[in-house]
């Protein structure tokens, strides 16, 4: 038997996919690293081409800030970004991005509202050739910060790995814009990073790049607390979602998901691309529920991450295999970055978006979701309509028993006939017939049996001209040799409703009870 699911039923929607925000256009080279502000106002793209940073926010989406100036030298390694990352600062109120280069060196650009730009907020130079024991530094493979969102009177922390096989870990003073290092390892020869991810503890767990080991710094020294080894390579970025024990990543055949406190595979993620060592990057978005992965088939994948099913393809319209991708919440949406990674070639940024679901209140019936989603609460629905059948009923009999005891006072308390005015003239003359006779003082009313049937005997005058009726308040009327206004009558008039004891309510509207004490 189906079961009905007295959630919110969706009787009318439309279809709450992803759906295209902007497309950026001009990037000349490969595209490396994508990512978004924290307050997904700024999209930074960074690559070969150099670093472009969007505003979201502005109208149309998509309109290109200025940066810091980079000379336009695709020889230098100075000037070739490889990886990204942000986070805000409270004191001042300010978005800082992070990003890595080729050559090694990390800029820091915060945003200035003043002169609507960003301008340079501190440098790290790569670590050249020095001591003879002292490894440089390479070219910049990830970038994390420890908070996203930095206190006021906090320092942050900054960990970059670089294919040198160093790991470099650096407080930051917002205050005096200064990096501190706190520690720098080494790696051993077949040790190449692949991600870096601060845990909660401050612990920093890095993720070796074509062999599954996870190790862990300790926060102080670097040293190694920890070798996890897992089953699969790891071949790209490694998505590290902390909150519920997870991280994905592409392993060459799928893009492969593991619990991370004890490493075990928990699901595989098929996009139907062939085996391949091509590196491509996968996302955790919408708080975790589902993850963006790019492919080669010109198009990135949205799956939901419990059950492993894919739910959209977004389409990339350069038609080149999607490696880059990122994501982002608002209140209002979620938003998703895809690009391509291809060489010498114009590789654009697509940007979809989709709404937040709104969060229904738990007494509503009908709800209209800001994706115009209209759907109906059926726990609720059903609980209105018997609250509503309750109040009908009990004022349908508080009604009926007020009417009751409004007729047995009125039967007991008047004591009296009621007249009913027939809608054609010979009533009127009735009523006059009735009046005349109250006022001459000689109506009377008797109650006679005839064929065990009650009868009431209106006696006009001494000449016994008799109107009768039963009980039921129909009955005929009978007189003779009456003469009123010139007018004789000498017929016998039936089925006329002249007088009435009520055994039951008046007949509205044309009730007409007679005075108290008085009898017709």
């Amino acid at each position: 038997m189906p079961s009905i699911d007295l959630g919110c039923l969706a009787f009318w929607r439309q279809n709450n996919q992803y759906r295209t925000l902007s497309t950026l256009r001009g990037h000349r080279d490969a595209i490396l690293s994508l990512s978004f502000s924290l307050d997904s106002n700024f999209l930074a793209v960074v690559g070969l081409h150099g670093v472009s940073v969007y505003n979201l926010s502005s109208v149309p989406a998509g309109a290109r800030v200025t940066t810091s100036h980079i000379p336009a030298n695709p020889l230098d390694p100075k000037n070739l970004f490889t990886t990204s990352t942000w986070f805000f600062c409270e004191n001042g109120n300010c978005h800082i991005l992070i990003t890595g280069t080729m050559s090694g060196d990390i800029h820091l650009w915060e945003w200035r509202s003043d002169n609507e730009a960003f301008e340079t907020f501190a440098k790290v130079t790569a670590t050249l050739n020095g001591a003879e024991d002292e490894v440089p530094d390479g070219q910049a493979t990830a970038l994390d910060v420890y908070e996203s969102q930095i206190a006021e009177g906090r320092h942050g922390r900054i960990a970059a790995s670089f294919d040198s096989r160093v790991v470099t870990v650096w407080s930051i003073s917002i205050a005096s814009k200064e990096l501190t290092k706190i520690f720098r390892v080494v790696m051993e020869e077949s040790f190449l990073p692949a991600s870096v991810k601060f845990l909660g503890n401050l612990d920093l767990l890095v993720f070796k790049a074509n062999g599954g080991i996870i190790r862990q710094l300790d926060q102080r020294t670097g040293a190694t607390k920890r070798n996890d080894p897992v089953e699969g390579n790891f071949l790209a970025h490694v998505c590290v979602d902390e909150p519920q024990d997870a991280f994905v990543v592409w392993t060459g055949k799928s893009f492969d998901m593991y619990r991370l406190m004890d490493q075990q595979h928990l699901r595989a993620f098929r996009a139907g691309d062939r085996p391949s060592h091509v590196p491509k990057q996968v996302r955790f978005i919408e708080e975790g529920k589902l993850v963006l992965a790019g492919s080669e088939s010109g198009s990135a994948v949205v799956y939901e991450v419990e059950s492993g099913t894919q739910l959209q393809t977004l389409a990339y319209k350069s038609k080149h295999p999607v490696q880059i991708v990122a994501g982002t919440s608002t209140d209002e949406h979620h938003i998703v970055a895809i690009a391509s990674g291809a060489l010498a070639e114009l590789n654009d940024v697509e940007v979809y978006y989709k709404q937040r679901p709104v969060l229904k209140a738990k007494n509503v019936i009908f709800c209209l979701d800001k994706d115009w989603t209209l759907s109906v609460k059926l726990s609720s629905l059903l609980y209105a309509i018997g609250l509503w059948m309750v109040v009908f009923l009990v004022i349908t009999g508080l009604y009926t028993t007020l009417a009751v005891l409004i007729v047995n006072i009125n039967t007991s308390a008047a004591g009296a006939w009621y007249h009913y005015d027939p809608p054609f003239s010979i009533g009127s003359l009735l009523q006059q017939l009735h009046v005349a006779a109250q006022d001459s003082g000689i109506a009377d009313v008797d109650s006679v049996s005839t064929d065990g049937a009650a009868r009431d005997e209106l006696t006009l005058d001494s000449s016994a001209q008799v109107m009768a009726m039963d009980s039921s308040g129909y009955g005929g009327v009978a007189w003779d040799g009456i003469t009123w206004d010139g007018i004789t009558v000498d017929e016998i008039v039936r089925g006329v409703v002249v007088y009435y004891w009520p055994a039951v309510a008046c007949r509205p509207p044309d009730c007409i009870a007679l005075p108290a004490g008085e009898t017709a």
